[in-house]
């Protein structure tokens, strides 16, 4: 399995999904085998085996990797990210699914973060830059191994939004370019000194020499 799947790609949509790989479904698998010999081979109750194997069942779902869904759509300029684990499938009425909404046209960038993992290496992560700062993962996990799938994942996003054609925008009146109001900012200044009548200077010398 790759990082993500592309589900759809039209040129007002775009749909990647993750799901849990063969590793996820090993762990489930081995901690409800696990269960399943404890309460045979057990001579504990009933109640007892009941227990080891809800106990492993709940562990093994417990370490699963989520379903993850990143949806781009032009028409509602929006971004979603789903993420729904099996116990919110299993019980929706229990868990509330997580779901993130942003706006599309606050995307300036797509970059790939990196995270060191002691022992285990590098792993990446395909994250979505918002105008304000904040990035959003396409996925919550980082994944392990070569970075050429997120390398294509990223290069997609950025095509389909057309972010190198897009124009930038200044976030705040502060990032406007002062330099082309230059003769603007002059003239504020100016104004706003008082305009003094040089026949009502004095200098020093007239100073002295007034009476006191």
């Amino acid at each position: 399995m790759g990082y993500v799947t592309i589900k759809e790609s039209t040129n007002d949509k775009l749909i990647l999904t993750r799901e849990p790989g063969i590793y996820a479904w090993s762990i489930l698998l081995g901690a409800v085998t696990f269960g399943l010999g404890a309460a045979y081979y057990g001579s504990d109750y009933i109640i007892w085996k009941i227990m080891y194997v809800s106990g492993a069942v709940y562990i093994g779902i417990s370490c699963m990797d989520e379903w993850e869904i990143c949806e781009l759509n032009k028409e509602t300029k929006e971004i979603r990210l789903k993420r729904t684990s099996m116990l919110q499938k299993l019980l929706p009425f229990y868990f509330e699914q997580h779901t993130v909404v942003s706006n599309l046209d606050e995307i300036v960038d797509v970059r790939i973060e990196e995270q060191d993992v002691k022992y285990f290496g590098k792993s990446y992560q395909v994250a979505l830059v918002l105008s304000s700062g904040i990035s959003l993962g396409v996925t919550d996990a980082f994944t392990f191994g070569n970075d050429s799938d997120h390398k294509q994942i990223a290069e997609k996003i950025k095509k389909f939004l057309d972010l190198e054609n897009r124009p930038v925008y200044p976030k705040s009146e502060n990032d406007i370019d002062i330099l082309g109001q230059g003769d603007d900012v002059d003239d504020d200044s100016e104004d706003s000194f008082e305009q003094i009548d040089p026949s009502e200077v004095t200098t020093e010398e007239e100073n002295d020499s007034l009476p006191l």
